[in-house]
C-alpha cells in the first residue's frame, strides 16, 4: 500500500529538483538567528506569538509532565504566525532535500519543558527514535537560551545510530538508556545547545534522541514536524473523503489551511 501511496503522489504532485540533503552526514542540520537575515521580520513575529502563548499556558497539557505542548488548538491568530514561519522557502527547501518529496506538515506545537531534578528518566528522556516514517524532518526553534541546565535535545549522529541499530537489533520500540554504552559521547552525540531563535532541522526518525532530562531552568522550544506524504503515523486512508474524522487522520494540519495562502496549503493538507 506504501508503494502504490508513494507512486500516487509522485504522479500527482509538481516534479521538484531536490538538491543534496543538508541533514547529511549526521542526521541533523544547525541554522542559527545570524544564518537567517532575511527571516528577521519574522522571529519578531514569532517572538510576539510565543511570549502570548507562553503567558497563557496552563500546566499539564498532554500526558508527559516533563514536556508539554502550551499551544491551544484554537490559538488561532498564534497558529497563522508560527504556520507562515515554517512554511518560508528556506525552511520547505531544507525538508524537501531530505524527504526527497513534497512534504507534509503533520505536528506544530510550543513546547515546554519544566525545570526538574528528577533522576528518573521516562519515555522520550530516553533515547529512541520516533515511528512516524522511514525519514522526518522535526524543527526545533529555541524560544529561550539553552545551556546544558536546560535539558537540551541530544543526538546521537546517523551512522552511528545505524550501528547501533544493527547491533541491539530492535527498531522503534526502545526506550533505553541502555544505548550509552555504545556510544563515545564526545564523537558521537551532538546536544542542542544555543541562542534564543538557534534552529535544529533533525531526522529523528533515522537519529537516536532523548531530551527534557534534569534540567535547572525551564525550556521552551517552537517545534513543527514534516513528514511524506504516505507516512506510517498518518496514512492517507480515503483520500478524498469529506468526513472531517478521516481529514483529520492523514492531514492533522489540514484544519488550519485557511490560515496560510494558496499556495503553501499543499504542505498541511493531504487531499485536494
Amino acid at each position: 500500500m506504501r508503494k502504490l501511496y508513494k507512486l500516487y503522489f509522485k504522479n500527482n504532485n509538481e516534479i521538484n529538483e531536490f538538491s543534496k540533503s543538508q541533514l547529511q552526514p549526521d542526521g541533523f542540520y544547525i541554522l542559527s538567528k545570524n544564518d537567517l537575515h532575511d527571516l528577521k521580520s519574522d522571529f519578531d513575529l514569532i517572538g510576539l506569538a510565543a511570549e502570548d502563548v507562553i503567558n497563557k499556558k496552563k500546566n499539564n497539557i498532554g500526558t508527559k509532565e516533563y514536556l508539554q505542548n502550551i499551544l491551544r488548538e484554537n490559538d488561532e491568530n498564534n497558529i497563522k504566525v508560527f504556520l507562515n514561519f515554517f512554511l518560508n522557502k528556506k525552511f520547505l527547501s531544507i525538508v524537501k532535500s531530505h524527504l526527497n518529496e513534497l512534504p507534509l506538515l503533520t505536528e506544530l506545537k510550543v513546547l515546554y519543558s519544566p525545570s526538574n531534578i528528577n533522576n528518573e528518566h521516562i519515555g522520550s528522556q530516553l533515547f529512541h527514535r520516533d515511528f512516524d516514517d522511514t525519514k522526518i524532518v522535526k524543527i526545533f526553534v529555541n524560544l529561550v537560551d539553552v545551556d546544558l541546565n536546560t535539558g537540551p535535545l541530544e543526538i546521537i549522529k546517523l551512522e552511528k545510530s545505524n550501528s547501533i541499530k544493527k547491533k541491539i537489533n530492535k527498531n522503534y520500540g526502545l526506550h533505553s538508556d541502555i544505548i550509552d554504552k555504545f556510544i563515545d559521547h564526545k564523537k558521537d552525540k551532538y546536544i542542542f545547545v544555543g541562542k534564543k531563535f538557534d534552529c535544529l532541522f533533525v531526522d529523528t526518525s533515522s537519529c537516536y534522541h532523548r531530551g527534557s532530562r534534569k534540567s535547572l531552568n525551564d525550556r521552551y522550544i517552537l517545534y513543527a514536524n514534516f513528514s511524506s506524504r504516505s507516512s506510517f503515523r498518518f496514512p492517507p486512508i480515503f483520500l478524498n473523503s469529506n468526513r472531517s474524522e478521516i481529514k483529520n487522520y492523514h492531514s492533522p494540519m489540514g484544519k488550519y489551511a485557511k490560515l496560510v495562502d494558496a499556495d503553501k496549503i499543499k504542505y498541511i493538507r493531504n487531499f485536494k
